[in-house]
């Protein structure tokens, strides 16, 4: 994240367009913000479909109360 954060928040200045700025490191931005986007927002989505999909009502109760247990015990 510092690498993208660093890297993009340099490259952006209102008005100013530098053609000189190193094509690689820009290229690298992409796969990079891809990576994040799918371990912050695409996994997260998928896991919580195949939870959804695969357990029940009754199963996913059982699990609520579990964790709210878990949390009470921490507590």
């Amino acid at each position: 994240m510092d690498a993208v954060r660093v890297t993009c928040g340099n490259a952006v200045h209102p008005g100013h367009l530098d053609l000189n700025d190193n094509r690689d490191v820009a290229a690298s931005m992409f796969p990079l913000v891809n990576i994040v986007v799918g371990r912050l927002i695409t996994e997260p989505k998928q896991i919580q479909d195949i939870y959804d999909r695969v357990l029940t009502t009754e199963q996913k109760q059982c699990v609520e109360k579990r964790d709210r247990k878990t949390n009470e015990d921490k507590e």
